[in-house]
């Protein structure tokens, strides 16, 4: 979260990624998939993200962990933080040599740069069959630079924990890659330098298997933007390894979790966010936001909506109303949620 305070001062003219979703007909629909799947959802918890091992660098985030009462998933868990550590790994030598440029300077922040995952719960699937998530992570040296933000995606079979590449998805890799190109090229929403090389774009490309669609996270000069192209396009272009993992994912079991916050809507340009603990469904976060931000809590700076007691703070004050601030902290005994309007 701290990364994520960091971000709102400083990122208007940072760079980000964007996302591409591959979207299903309906949530759930896997009609193009041969043969039945039995999965099941999996419990999902977060943990907070392995220490970047720099000095003067701040960690900070979380990232998922799976649970189930019968199946044992260790080799999931362990795939699951290997692939966080080997991000760090990834961007350890050039934090180094950063912080030893920066050796006895007084930083205005106090620290050098900082590593930084976000689980967004949109962006995760788990089941008894896959685990897979768009995970947004941030590796920034102070100040801000271009490309400090990306993503992180990882696909791992359920129970053994081995690693989905985005290829072994697809028997016609040539021809699916082809319809992705063509759907970049001609989304209007996408930055124009995106939009002319597709494959760069694609070969950047991080990838997650959603119940909703097929998510690609790359890393571009652009704010993260969505395209929907169905599953069902891209069902000729299937393995059979593809069919089984797509027929085979579950939204996740989001189980309490009081000790980090994930994201219900990840922040925007503005900065906009509702994040909330793990024991608060999203539908819940969102029902208390629509609530706080109505008529009838917008010109107080206290109120309460669904047994949350939401309190109006900006600039370390509590004294204006949410349609001034358009920030609200909310609290039902420990279970917490944070808003941002932008």
């Amino acid at each position: 979260m701290v990364a994520a305070m960091v971000r709102a001062k400083l990122t208007c003219a940072a760079a980000a990624g964007f996302t591409l979703v591959l979207a299903a007909t309906g949530c759930g629909s896997h009609s193009h998939a041969a043969g039945a799947v039995r999965a099941s959802s999996l419990g999902v918890v977060s943990a907070a993200t392995p220490r970047f091992p720099v000095a003067r660098f701040l960690t900070d985030g979380s990232f998922p962990r799976v649970r189930d009462g019968k199946l044992g998933l260790g080799a999931v868990n362990l795939a699951l933080r290997k692939a966080v550590v080997s991000d760090q790994r990834a961007f350890e030598p050039y934090a180094r040599r950063y912080a030893k440029r920066v050796a006895g300077r007084r930083l205005p922040s106090g620290y050098a740069g900082y590593y930084d995952t976000e689980l967004v719960r949109p962006l995760v699937s788990a089941s008894t069959v896959v685990v897979s998530a768009l995970i947004p992570r941030t590796r920034a040296v102070l100040p801000l630079q271009p490309r400090a933000f990306g993503w992180l995606g990882i696909t791992f079979r359920v129970p053994s924990g081995r690693s989905v590449a985005l290829p072994e998805l697809f028997a016609q890799r040539a021809k699916a890659m082809r319809l992705l190109e063509a759907q970049i090229r001609t989304d209007n929403g996408l930055e124009p330098s995106v939009r002319r090389h597709p494959a760069a774009a694609l070969a950047r490309a991080q990838f997650a298997l959603l119940p909703s669609g097929l998510a690609l996270g790359v890393a571009e000069d652009a704010w993260p933007v969505d395209v929907l192209v169905p599953y069902g396009v891209l069902g000729p272009y299937l393995s059979r390894l593809g069919r089984k993992l797509v027929a085979g994912t579950r939204w996740p079991d989001f189980r309490p979790d009081r000790e980090h916050f994930s994201y219900c809507r990840r922040p925007d340009l503005s900065g906009a966010e509702l994040s909330a603990t793990g024991d608060v469904p999203c539908a819940t976060a969102r029902q208390v936001e629509a609530d706080i931000f109505s008529p009838r809590c917008g010109t107080r700076n206290r109120c309460v909506a669904l047994g949350f007691t939401c309190l109006a703070y900006w600039d370390g004050r509590y004294d204006r109303p949410f349609e001034y601030t358009h920030h609200a902290i909310c609290h039902d005994g420990r279970r917490r949620i944070v808003m941002d309007e932008g």
